[in-house]
């Protein structure tokens, strides 16, 4: 955005035929814009979460921050926050204005200790491969989760280091500056964040990851047809969690860094992997 490739679609969302602006999530769209206006249009996105046998109801309220989840004396709100990507802990990852980590070295290898010393300290049954699954909002993820069915789910939403939810970007629309037809581009823009398009689109259910931006996706009027029909009870909950998000990010080399960060029972992994990957990520920023 910053570097004029897009053209500004403040003048086309204002005459859109099928957008309702006001039902899709604002936090989600707002990455799209910069001081200049709107120059890309997020279409799906997605944010994890642990899910649990819906008999099992947290007392704890929430939001909460990754450190309080990590201290609580739940065993399955910490079994939520240590199964955590790093990259949805930290939340946000760089200050572009200084070409920085947003986060320190040492505060990098603490998370990644904890999370790894919370984890083998759990009860058994919460330490087996995939138990509980901790799953993104992807219809791939969640193909093992019958969000339509009788069966309920009670979900934990990873929580990042300021007590919100970190979202990632999985797909965006943006129309270059020398388009020689931005007025028919924008038409599909339009069409495609369409409620109903998103609800039932083949683009949206099985060419796209993530889930849509419309926040009712999922609701009571979601066709049945629709891979993103879910129950009530789940609706709900995605419902809601939306409300927590506080970090929208795109995703890129400085999350790949962090996926290989690695931690071990006595921290010197989390020491070595920890320092390597932090120098890199202030390399790539430096040359960004």
């Amino acid at each position: 955005m910053s570097n004029h490739l897009f053209m500004h679609l403040d003048d086309y969302i204002q005459e859109a035929k099928y957008i309702e602006w006001d039902n899709l999530q604002p936090m989600v769209m707002e990455a799209g814009r910069n001081d200049e206006g709107w120059q890309l249009l997020p279409l799906t996105y997605t944010f994890e979460a642990t899910f649990f046998e819906g008999s099992y109801k947290p007392e704890s309220k929430f939001p909460m921050t990754w450190n309080e989840m990590i201290e609580n004396p739940d065993p399955n709100i910490r079994a939520a926050a240590s199964n955590a990507r790093i990259e949805n802990i930290l939340g946000e990852l760089a200050d572009f204005e200084k070409d920085a980590p947003a986060f320190t070295e040492e505060e990098l290898k603490r998370v990644a200790a904890k999370s790894y010393a919370t984890r083998i300290a759990l009860p058994e049954e919460l330490r087996m491969d995939g138990q509980p699954p901790n799953l993104a909002m992807d219809l791939g993820d969640l193909s093992g989760i019958s969000m339509a069915g009788d069966q309920e789910y009670t979900m934990i939403p990873t929580y990042n280091l300021s007590g919100g939810i970190t979202a990632n970007i999985t797909t965006f629309a943006a129309i270059n500056r020398n388009a020689r037809h931005p007025d028919e581009a924008f038409k599909i823009i339009d069409y495609l964040l369409s409620p109903r398009v998103q609800q039932t689109s083949p683009i949206f259910q099985s060419g796209m990851q993530g889930m849509p931006v419309y926040v009712n996706i999922g609701d009571e009027d979601t066709p049945s047809s629709s891979k993103w029909s879910m129950n009530e009870t789940h609706f709900k909950q995605i419902y809601e969690a939306q409300k927590h998000i506080n970090v929208v990010k795109f995703g890129g080399p400085l999350d790949e860094c962090l996926n290989n960060v690695l931690a071990g029972k006595d921290d010197e992994l989390a020491e070595k992997s920890g320092h390597e990957q932090y120098v890199l990520m202030e390399m790539l920023l430096a040359e960004s």
